[in-house]
């Protein structure tokens, strides 16, 4: 049994970390002068640069064109364009829009230029502008060209997705050792140390200590728009102590502390107006130490093996920083989620409906806002954030080969507003497919391995990660 371990699960386990660090994107000689533009960190210059350029008048748009390779919706893309059709631009207008564009995080490269619109006769047509007395001779109406090109990417996200090994019994008394590591691109990178203690001061009591790193890309939501503003680069050391505990042998109940270093700096096209404050939306920058308090309880009562098939799930939580307590901020997060699984005897065995909600109170950072992660499949979890987020799926579920695979249709809602009050308009989409394969017999252990490609309006993403997802 351990030549298959090592067979099967190291393989996969290697192929999980190698595989979402590939990427592919387009380059130009454009590409490197624009990104110094965005990511330019000498501010004031910048600003003398685009005060100097600003009454240079290239003409008056009459049409937007878009070009290049995009799966993104035109209107994510023209909603960070600084001018409209109908409006008279400036150069200082095409280069805050590459900023808006390239800090979306979205497109490995971006082209924007402009053409004058000449009439029958070959002469340049004039800007009529009421607020200029004269139009300036020589400018006249324009064509506005934007060309975006999409990277390419694979999302691996703690806890919901990736690798980890572990031995459930390395120490011959049902305590846990486990290592685990993720990573994407160069944007991302998660690890972690756990240790469990299955019976840690009583029987029905579980402890677990982790040790962990985080290196990820944040955004800070443009509130003009609701869209991704400007971006940075978080880094975080904690660790974080659990305690589980059984009431009525129904209801899970769950709490301890994380303490958390965060260390952040701007990254991918964050512009600062001065040391903490973001240039384009006007938000803070505030990186410190936090000292969160959990608490959580649940009541799971789903049943089947060895896939889910029937009953419901749900839980409560929160987590609360106090400042003076350990922390340099205060906030509350609240999360509810629910799930009704549901057996259907047709062709489909299965039908899931699952829904989350989480709410903050007090000021935490951006970094600390409820986000929906990657649970969005299709979609670039960066997207998903705020003052409070709405998450819903569907799922239909078929057992086959004797059991063994369950293939999966689904659809995903989701959404984050900078507002705390529950709302379900806007809610982007997502579906999809996906495949799960139970390896249990093979490797002596509970593992399912699981696949999921997705749709969104970003275009489509292919996901592998443990577990059978949503129960």
């Amino acid at each position: 049994m351990r030549n298959v371990f090592f067979k099967f699960v190291i393989p996969f386990f290697f192929l999980s970390i190698l595989l979402p660090s590939t990427a592919v994107f387009a380059q130009s000689s454009d590409y490197s002068e624009m990104k110094s533009l965005v990511m330019g960190t000498d501010v004031e210059k910048e600003r003398e640069d685009e005060g100097e350029k600003e009454n240079k008048l290239l003409g008056r748009v009459v049409a937007i064109e878009l070009g290049g390779a995009p799966s993104t919706k035109p209107h994510v893309i023209i909603s960070q364009l600084t001018f409209k059709e109908g409006e008279v631009i400036y150069v200082s207008d095409i280069a805050l829009s590459y900023k808006r564009l390239y800090q979306l995080g979205l497109f490995s490269y971006v082209r924007i230029r402009a053409e004058k619109v000449e009439d029958e006769d070959g002469n340049k047509t004039i800007v009529v502008d009421p607020d200029l007395e004269k139009a300036p001779d020589g400018v006249g109406d324009i064509v506005v060209y934007v060309e975006v090109w999409q990277g390419f990417s694979h999302y691996i996200f703690p806890s919901t997705s990736g690798a980890s090994i572990g031995d459930k019994d390395i120490f011959l008394s049902g305590k846990t050792l486990e290592a685990a590591y993720f990573k994407s691109g160069s944007s991302f990178l998660y690890w972690h140390m756990r240790y469990a203690d299955p019976q840690f001061a009583g029987s029905h009591n579980t402890a677990n200590f982790i040790v962990s790193h985080l290196k990820d890309l944040y955004g800070v939501r443009d509130e003009l728009n609701y869209d991704l503003g400007e971006r940075y680069s978080l880094n975080r050391d904690a660790f974080k102590f659990t305690l589980n505990t059984l009431y009525n042998e129904d209801y899970k109940v769950s709490f301890g502390f994380e303490w958390q270093d965060n260390d952040t700096e701007h990254s991918n096209g964050s512009i600062f107006a001065d040391t903490n404050k973001f240039f384009l939306s006007d938000e803070e920058f505030t990186p410190g130490k936090a000292l969160i308090y959990n608490f959580d309880i649940a009541r799971y009562a789903a049943r089947g093996n060895p896939w889910a098939n029937r009953g419901y799930s749900w839980s409560l939580g929160t987590d609360q920083a106090l400042s003076g307590l350990g922390s340099d901020y205060s906030f509350g997060r609240y999360h509810l989620k629910g799930t009704v699984l549901m057996p259907i005897d047709s062709i489909i065995d299965t039908a899931v409906l699952h829904g989350a909600y989480s709410f903050t109170s007090g000021n935490p950072p951006h970094y600390q806002k409820p986000r929906l992660g990657y649970r969005m499949r299709g979609h670039d979890g960066l997207d998903y954030f705020g003052d409070s987020t709405v998450f819903l799926s569907g799922e239909l579920r078929k057992a086959m080969f004797n059991n063994q695979v369950q293939g999966v249709a689904f659809v995903d809602l989701g959404k984050g507003f900078d507002s705390r009050t529950l709302s379900f308009n806007d809610l982007d989409m997502s579906t999809g497919f996906g495949i799960r394969v139970n390896v249990s017999k093979l490797v002596g252990m509970n593992i399912v391995l699981r696949a999921d490609y997705g749709w969104g309006e970003e275009g489509s993403r292919l996901t592998f990660g443990i577990g059978q997802w949503i129960y």
